[in-house]
């Protein structure tokens, strides 16, 4: 609104735009976010939070809560919606491997617009039995798999992080008896090195990952994206929306379900974790005492050294997934140990600018102590939490 209000002014320049409407936000947001506040959870949230009722969380809830990356990721949707493409994605879009896959493509885009046309919804945690896990049953009964059971949680579930801390202790054997193994970001384990089984495992329930990554696999000869096996299902959190396209043709090829993450579960990680790694700044420079209007500044600071480019990482996503499939959640390789590199399949050491680790172990921990009630984005969604424990 305030951009077309420039625009009507003659200052058509959007950045011109968008510099009012910062400037509107930072003179206003303390009023804006204690009115956007009190609509924003429900009742029974609001008294589980210890100290709901002071000021300090009642804006940190709402700047939480706050997701600008929600709405550029619409704005690019719809354009690919128009058919206006960049240059270069055109020019994938018209090779011969790809434009069979053109009307799929489309029919995906369309599924994905109605999904982003939804209001955020907590409760859909409660919806994963049905959304993920029937797929799945599906799927392994086809394959004549025993021990399926349709419409029941897992009862053991080991999610399995990709820190080196993994390297740590021999727990294959362990992670291999859950009755569902979460992998992450198709980490090698038992194709590229086999003694890594030792410590990670080799048994693969659902592959969770960026969508960059089945990007890279789409280069592959029929988009080969399984050092786990074929009949792995893939979930997938999308990241660009160009990467529909890999969807379209991916799916086709591959034989397992491939999954797209729900927009609306994607929103509600994001808050929990961006809930987190606000909290832990701002406690971090004992700051909980300060008027509202120097919280914001605060906020402004987490920003800038997260580079306004923050997002949790698919760890984090993995482990709630986790919590609306199963019984019992083990968490593996979720840590951080001088003494090995940041993932443990590749010799990379420095963590990734976006995420905040320190904030997500946070989350884990207090999964971990059921000292969950604090978060209020994950009391609504009024489901049953299970006992979480994390190796290290």
């Amino acid at each position: 609104m305030l951009a077309n209000i420039a625009a009507g002014l003659g200052y058509g320049n959007p950045k011109f735009g968008r510099k009012i409407q910062r400037t509107w936000m930072l003179l206003r947001s303390w009023k804006l976010y204690r009115l956007f506040h009190y609509n924003y959870l429900h009742p029974e949230c609001r008294k589980m939070s210890s100290s709901f009722q002071d000021a300090f969380n009642q804006t940190l809830i709402a700047y939480a809560g706050y997701n600008k990356q929600e709405a550029k990721s619409s704005d690019n949707l719809k354009q690919l919606l128009d058919g206006k493409f960049r240059v270069m994605f055109d020019r994938r879009l018209h090779k011969p491997i790809y434009f069979q896959h053109r009307a799929t493509f489309r029919q995906r885009l369309k599924m994905l617009a109605i999904n982003f046309g939804m209001s955020f919804e907590p409760k859909v945690l409660q919806e994963l039995l049905e959304k993920v896990k029937e797929p799945m049953d599906n799927h392994f009964q086809r394959l004549n798999y025993s021990g399926v059971t349709p419409g029941a949680r897992y009862k053991t579930c080991a999610v399995v992080g990709n820190s080196g801390e993994v390297l740590n202790t021999t727990r294959g054997s362990f992670i291999d008896s859950h009755e569902m193994v979460i992998r992450i970001n198709n980490a090698k384990a038992r194709v590229s090195a086999p003694s890594l089984a030792d410590f990670v495992g080799s048994k693969t329930t659902l592959m969770f990952m960026n969508s960059h990554i089945l990007h890279q696999c789409s280069r592959n000869w029929k988009c080969s994206c399984h050092p786990y096996g074929s009949e792995v299902p893939i979930m997938l959190y999308l990241s660009d929306m160009e990467h529909v396209l890999d969807v379209a043709y991916c799916g086709k090829e591959h034989i397992a379900p491939l999954f797209l993450t729900d927009r609306r579960f994607d929103m509600l990680v994001e808050k929990i974790g961006r809930w987190y790694s606000i909290k832990q700044f701002i406690q971090k420079g004992r700051a909980q005492k300060l008027a509202e209007r120097k919280l914001w500044e605060l906020f402004k600071q987490w920003e800038n050294v997260h580079r306004r480019d923050y997002h949790y990482s698919s760890g984090l996503q993995a482990v709630v997934l986790a919590l609306g499939l199963c019984e019992q959640v083990h968490l593996f390789g979720f840590g951080k140990n001088p003494k090995f590199q940041h993932h443990f399949h590749t010799k990379q050491r420095a963590e990734h600018y976006s995420h905040d680790y320190e904030a997500e172990y946070l989350f884990y921990h207090d999964l971990e102590k059921k000292s969950i009630d604090a978060n209020p984005f994950l009391c609504e969604t009024a489901t049953q939490i299970p006992p979480v424990h994390v190796f290290r």
